[in-house]
């Protein structure tokens, strides 16, 4: 069982820049920032059109402080190419944006998912890289700032616009529209899921298998599929690791919904930096044959990044009980019953 691989630079997580997507791999492209971007649009356009007038004129309201998070939490942003400037549409991604609380958001791309830590600073709102709101250039031509609506739109939802470049206007609307499988108990405490070896006697006893306390058990079909189905696999790093570190969240893993989603998650451990969270769900179905079908619209014909259905049982320290594993070199990747994350 592979997790997802896919790493994100948290130099890209910014708004209106590209990520792309390629088979098997999530990759980024980010254009030259700062005082060097700026300086690239101004070349392409003579001048960058400010809308902030515009928007106050028609009776929207701009936020700052506590006034911007408390519109934003619990709301969503959309950012869509359509809606950004015609010159930077090449290097713009659809993307979408839940500000879960006052330090939490899911960011997406395509079908791909990662949380982002953010703040406000006075009319500007900052996503966490270290001189993102310290930085002058950024402050005056990039950070994006928050408007009110005057009243709802109950046909769409938008409750706010949201500026970028003081020129690119996206929706703000109501409640979460992200794709982002929401992390409800990022701790990740869990048992690990144990079974009575005489429940396995079909596989145990299999010739070549053998009954010893070292041997790894194979299960597969629809018995595999009772072992998967609400349960969370994961690798080893919530606790601390061979250098001493402790890491809030694994480095790789998968959560097999019972409401036919696949959540496959990773963690990226960077020195000096918080755990960063990266989510990729998928759909699954079952067969005939107790087999999974993945429906994955990143991978399309190639069907799923993540084989599905096969787990093996392990030795553990009680001989009338197996442990439930899937390896994927160099790790094991460990059984938990359960939600472990809460994953919702």
């Amino acid at each position: 069982m592979m997790a997802w691989t896919g790493s994100l630079k948290r130099a890209c997580r910014r708004l209106g820049f590209a990520i792309a997507m390629t088979a098997g791999v999530l990759g980024t492209a980010c254009p030259p920032v700062g005082a060097s971007a700026h300086a690239q649009q101004r070349k392409k356009v003579p001048h960058l059109p400010d809308r902030t007038k515009d928007l106050l004129k028609r009776g929207y309201v701009a936020l700052s402080g506590d006034d911007a998070i408390n519109f934003l939490i619990g709301n969503s942003v959309l950012i869509r190419k359509s809606d950004s400037a015609p010159y930077l549409r090449s290097s713009v991604s659809d993307m979408s944006f839940y500000f879960k609380d006052r330090h939490t958001a899911y960011q997406c791309v395509g079908s791909d998912c990662w949380i982002s830590h953010w703040t406000v600073d006075g009319p500007m709102i900052c996503f966490e890289i270290p001189w993102r709101c310290d930085d002058p250039t950024y402050r005056s031509y990039s950070a994006p700032r928050l408007f009110a609506a005057p009243r709802p739109d109950k046909r769409t939802g938008v409750i706010g616009r949201y500026l970028t470049f003081n020129a690119n206007v996206y929706a703000v609307v109501k409640a979460n529209a992200t794709i982002a499988p929401l992390i409800e108990r990022p701790e990740g405490v869990g048992e690990l899921m144990r079974v009575k070896s005489a429940d396995f006697p079909r596989e145990i006893e299999t010739p070549g298998h053998g009954s010893g306390n070292g041997t790894t058990v194979p299960v597969t079909g629809d018995r595999a599929m009772a072992l998967l189905i609400g349960n969370t696999f994961m690798s080893a790093e919530t606790a601390t690791d061979a250098l001493g570190h402790v890491h809030a969240c694994p480095t790789q893993g998968t959560y097999y919904a019972p409401d036919g989603r696949i959540i496959m998650f990773s963690c990226h451990h960077a020195p000096g930096q918080p755990d960063s969270w990266s989510l990729h769900p998928a759909r699954w179905t079952s067969t005939a044959g107790g087999k999974f079908k993945c429906d994955d619209p990143g991978y399309g014909e190639h069907g799923c990044l993540a084989p599905i259905g096969k787990v093996s049982l392990a030795a553990s320290d009680r001989p009338e009980e197996r442990l439930v594993i899937a390896e994927d070199f160099p790790r094991t990747i460990s059984g938990y019953a359960g939600n472990v994350f809460g994953f919702k």
